[in-house]
Order: C-alpha cells, then sequence, then structure tokens
C-alpha cells in the first residue's frame, strides 16, 4: 500500500527496493491521489497497472467525490500487507484514513500488517479538537487530535490498541535514531499530494485546510503558492479597507514571515482577483496552528464578514462546536475548555504507543 511517498533515503521507490531482495510483490494498492500522486484531492481513482514492473495497482479510493473506500476488498491472498506512505501530520489527510480500512480488514483475516515508518512533517506539537464520535468520517477517521505529533507507525499503533475492534497482527518497522522535532529538516524528497509539494506547503497545510472550508479565504490551491498564501477576494478588501498590516503584525508574533500584499488573478477556485499575502513559517516546533488561526479569524471578524463553511467543514476541525463559537451561539471560554481538556487526556492515552523521543508537546487554546 503505497504511493509516490514509498522512497528509500536515495529516492529509490520501495517496491524496486523490495524486489531487488527477492520479495513477491504481487499487488499494489493505491490511496487518494493515486499511486504517482498526481491525481487532483476527491477524484475517485481507477485500478491501473504499474508502468515500470507491471504489476496490477488497486484503487482504495471511490464513490461520490471519491470520499470512501474501496468496498468489498479481498486481501486473502496475501501474505502480509506492508504499508509505506508519507503523512502530512494533520489528521484529515486521507492517507492515514486508508491505513485504518486496510487495518481493520486485516484484522478480521488474521494478515499481517507491517508498516514503515516516517517522520512527522509537522514535528513535536500537538494540538487542536478530537473527532467527535457523532462526526467521524473519511476525513475523521479517528479520535485524534487535529495535529496529532504522531508517526504513521505511533497512529497504527494508536488505531490497533484503542480504535479496532479486533487487533491486527501489526508490526512498525521504526526509525533508527528519528527524533520527533526534526521532522524533514533537509525537505520532501518528493511532494505528498498535488498541493503539498514542499515542507513549506505542509506547514501552511496545519491550519490551512481548515481555513480553505471557510469561505471567503483562499488559500492559492492548484497553484505554486498553495498552503503558503493568505488571501481574500479584492473587491471584499476594497468595500471593507482591510488593514493587512494587522495580520502581517499577528503573524510576525506567531513566528510567520510575510511579504507585502499583492494581488493574484490565476487562482482557479476565485473567480475574481485575490489579494493576499505569502508566508514563510520559521520553526515548526515553536508554530501553534490552531492558536494562530483563532487569531486569523479574529482579525477578519472585525470587519463583520459572514463565512460560508464548505461542506466538510465540522469533519475536519472535529466538531460543530468550533462555527457555532464563531457564530456568537457558544461561549469560546468554554469550548477552549473542553479541548484542552480532550487534548491533555488523550495525550495520556497515547503513551504506551509512542516509539520516539521527545514525547509530543501539548499547545493549548489560548
Amino acid at each position: 500500500m503505497t504511493n509516490q511517498t514509498g522512497i528509500t533515503q536515495t529516492g529509490k521507490r520501495s517496491v524496486d527496493y523490495l524486489r531487488e531482495l527477492g520479495v513477491q510483490v504481487v499487488t499494489l494498492y493505491a490511496p487518494e491521489h493515486g499511486i504517482t500522486g498526481n491525481v487532483d484531492a476527491g477524484t475517485s481513482i481507477t485500478d491501473v497497472t504499474d508502468e515500470i514492473t507491471g504489476i496490477p495497482v488497486v484503487s482504495l479510493y471511490e464513490g461520490d467525490a471519491g470520499l470512501c473506500f474501496k468496498k468489498d476488498l479481498d486481501l486473502t491472498h496475501l501474505d502480509y500487507v506492508l504499508f509505506d506512505m508519507q503523512d502530512s501530520g494533520m489528521r484529515h489527510y486521507t492517507y492515514i484514513s486508508i491505513m485504518f480500512y486496510c487495518m481493520q480488514i486485516a484484522a478480521e483475516k488474521n494478515i499481517p500488517f507491517i508498516v514503515l515508518d516516517r517522520p512527522n512533517p509537522l514535528g513535536i506539537i500537538m494540538e487542536g479538537p478530537l473527532v467527535e464520535t457523532n462526526l467521524l468520517h473519511f476525513v475523521a477517521i479517528a479520535p485524534l487530535p487535529v495535529r496529532h505529533a504522531l508517526t504513521i507507525g505511533e497512529i497504527a499503533l494508536y488505531f490497533n490498541e484503542f480504535c479496532l475492534t479486533k487487533k491486527a497482527p501489526l508490526t512498525v518497522i521504526t526509525m533508527p535514531d528519528y527524533q520527533r522535532t526534526t521532522g524533514f529538516d533537509n525537505g520532501f524528497l518528493i511532494g505528498l499530494s498535488p498541493n503539498l509539494q514542499s515542507t513549506q506547503a505542509c506547514f501552511g497545510y496545519s491550519f490551512g485546510c481548515i481555513l480553505d472550508n471557510m469561505r471567503p479565504f483562499d488559500v492559492a490551491l492548484d497553484t505554486k503558492n498553495a498552503f503558503r498564501w493568505i488571501g481574500l477576494p479584492e473587491q471584499l478588501c476594497i468595500e471593507k479597507n482591510i488593514d493587512w498590516q494587522q495580520l502581517i503584525d499577528i503573524c510576525k508574533k506567531h513566528g510567520i514571515k510575510t511579504s507585502e500584499p499583492t494581488m493574484a488573478k490565476d487562482h482557479p477556485h476565485f473567480k475574481e482577483p485575490v489579494k493576499g499575502i505569502n508566508f514563510t513559517i520559521s520553526d515548526i516546533n515553536s508554530f501553534s496552528a490552531i492558536n494562530f488561526l483563532c487569531q486569523l479569524i479574529n482579525w477578519i471578524q472585525q470587519y463583520d464578514i459572514p463565512f460560508k463553511y464548505r461542506p466538510l467543514i465540522n469533519h475536519i476541525i472535529g466538531t460543530k462546536d468550533y462555527t457555532q463559537v464563531l457564530e456568537g451561539k457558544l461561549s469560546i471560554k468554554g469550548f477552549k475548555e473542553r479541548v484542552n481538556k480532550e487534548l491533555q487526556e488523550f495525550n495520556e492515552k497515547i503513551q504506551p504507543c509512542l516509539l520516539y523521543k521527545p514525547k509530543p508537546h501539548i499547545a493549548l487554546l489560548v
């Protein structure tokens, strides 16, 4: 179960490396974005054949808008299943959802499930709401914090210990000498998906995916600046006399370097020109994405601009309470207290599943 991120440190595909070692690889299984990682988000993936090896590639991502796991997946012809994909560090990134369902099948059929562990690009910080039970979804597969601070191997251990009704025969191949704060110091060898092509895009994704589900914000999807840009429609900026310097100052307080506001006319998800800033996050291990997001939302709320939420917003955040707070229907104080309490409880619960030091650092909502 792999894609373009399943490579060695020298850039060789793990499927090719395994075959060189004499492993008989009989089937490849592809997640969202396909085996080569170049298919747009939400697009159903069809079965294909790997061009290099001739091995059949079975899609695990299909259905309406792609947002479901392939039904009736048969793994009984396999001696074992090997999972090798790079996660983004955010709960709503669907590679971990694919892993959950595959582990579920492996548990039912008693098929050994092996995870090749990989770094968490977002480092040490754990933050944000957990998924409420009634909001479990393909983009909210389990009660994890929205930014979980775990490696994909640790997530597999968590799924096995706390989420699956029957445990899978699980083995996690760990990373020697890995430190949780390391992340990807030297950058990605290859992009994770069409809009996550660099570590900086991944850093921006730590709050940008939520922001993308709250119009009128624009995060430059499907451009070279995807998740490295915060923008608003030009006409709205003129009508509301938006003060971008306020946002630049907020970014500075959170360790974010920004450009001067510029215009963009080529963002495919907006039919009109947008104005915004490019940004760079200096240290992901000291950056609280959710606290920054809250201040960003507070900045735009002073202009009395209503939000239009995209359908998945509550699943992605993990709770309906956040939008209720933004609409003034729920106390912000009570919301923060609940999120912080659940986060601390989760951190205690996850301790037996941790494989690396230092342990995750909780960023409480303030």
